[in-house]
């Protein structure tokens, strides 16, 4: 096969795929707030790229991650050593889990806008202020209601 072939072929593919995937990301628009309890999350997105806070008394709380076809893939990263005390984390760990990845949510977008799914949370083992071992833990349900 000759090589320029093959080049157009790919320059061909990725300038229909690269649409296609931009629309999927838009589709539904995941751009706004949601609650779940007295949590209040707001979400942005560019295409599949989606990024979002909730901020909280304790500390905040910072996801990124992407969505496509109304299935929405978040990691969530926490601040403030209260809100890590109050996730159940000792105190002598707070400082090394800042800012750390502690799960990750997996959710769809439902036909009037609400975000349902799980929550897949992480458990760390340290040893003096280093993480040495990350445990997965069981997924917990979630509901993100859409406010208006």
């Amino acid at each position: 096969m000759d090589d320029s072939f093959v080049q157009q072929l790919t320059w061909g593919v990725l300038a229909c795929a690269l649409p296609l995937l931009a629309l999927l990301g838009h589709w539904p628009r995941l751009t706004g707030r949601y609650g779940e309890g007295d949590r209040i999350m707001q979400l942005g997105h560019i295409g599949p790229l989606v990024w979002g806070h909730c901020a909280l008394l304790d500390g905040r709380e910072r996801y990124l991650g992407w969505a496509l076809a109304g299935r929405l893939h978040l990691r969530r990263y926490d601040w403030g050593a209260g809100h890590l005390i109050g996730r159940g984390f000792p105190k002598e760990q707070v400082r090394a889990l800042e800012g750390v990845c502690t799960g990750f949510f997996v959710l769809h977008a439902a036909s009037h806008g609400d975000l349902t799914g799980h929550f897949y949370g992480r458990r760390f083992r340290m040893e003096g202020h280093r993480v040495v071992h990350v445990e997965s833990l069981a997924p917990q349900g979630r509901h993100w209601r859409r406010l208006v």
